[in-house]
């Protein structure tokens, strides 16, 4: 059984932090580093990260129109 914390991108705070930055969802994070849902959204607790702290950027909004 593998934990978060042993998943390359969630190993600290700052590689999650730029993560959000680079994916911008949970979702996006976790296929890209090839986890679950739930193994960022644990990472985030851990570190104290929450979703509503996130701003999407232009080019975020750009990608879903």
């Amino acid at each position: 059984m593998n934990h978060w914390y042993w998943i390359e991108g969630l190993r600290s705070k700052e590689e999650l932090e730029a993560l959000i930055a680079e994916e911008g969802s949970i979702n996006r994070i976790a296929k890209r580093i090839g986890c679950t849902r739930s193994s960022v959204e644990k990472a985030m607790r851990r570190y104290g990260l929450c979703r509503k702290n996130y701003v999407m950027t232009k080019e975020m909004r750009q990608k879903l129109n």
